[in-house]
Formats: structure tokens, sequence, C-alpha cells
């Protein structure tokens, strides 16, 4: 993170109750691409993003449908939503967020 934070000005907030900070890349005016970081459990983690969803359940179905697969099962991210991994059909992998407050969430 303070590599992240010198380079390119990013701002980090630790999230309760897990190792995992948000990150704040741009302003509210100017937005970035923002997330989180969270420990690795190893050196040979790969970068993941993860993507807004409104609805977690419909996402989880169109990325079964379109030959994608889900990775484990729903976790809860606490102050955040609920989040679930899954890869691409080239398998690439990423997460899905349904932040909390969503109608279906």
């Amino acid at each position: 993170m303070d590599f992240y934070a010198k380079v390119f000005g990013w701002e980090f907030s630790k999230l309760e109750d897990c190792d995992q900070w948000l990150c704040r890349t741009g302003t509210d005016e100017r937005p970035g691409i923002n997330g989180s970081i969270k420990l690795a459990k190893n050196g040979n983690e790969p970068v993941c993003n993860t993507l807004y969803v409104q609805d977690l359940e419909q996402t989880r179905s169109a990325i079964l449908n379109q030959g994608g697969w889900v990775q484990g099962s729903e976790v809860t991210v606490p102050g955040l939503g609920q989040m679930l991994y899954f890869k691409d059909p080239e398998g690439n992998l990423h997460g899905a967020l349904q932040p909390f407050g969503n109608a279906n969430g």
C-alpha cells in the first residue's frame, strides 16, 4: 500500500474484522478504479479485479450460462456486501460484489 500511496497518491482504509483495505484512487469529481487490497496468502496470487453488480445470484447464473465458473461459495465482505469469485471462460479470476443496500442484498 505504501508503494501505491507514494507513486499514485491512493488512499487506504482498513475494513473491520479482516485483512483487507479499501482503496480510493480518485475523487468524487474524478473517480478512479477504486477497489481494495488484501493480504496475500502466498506470493503467487494473481491480481483479482472485482466488479460491482446489482444482483449477485443473477450474475452467478449469467457467469455459468456463458461458460464461466464460480470459485467456492459466496462470502460476506464486512461493511461492503456479498461477494463471489469466478473465472471467465479463459480462466481469468475476478470477483463480483453486490453492495449492501441493493434491492436484492
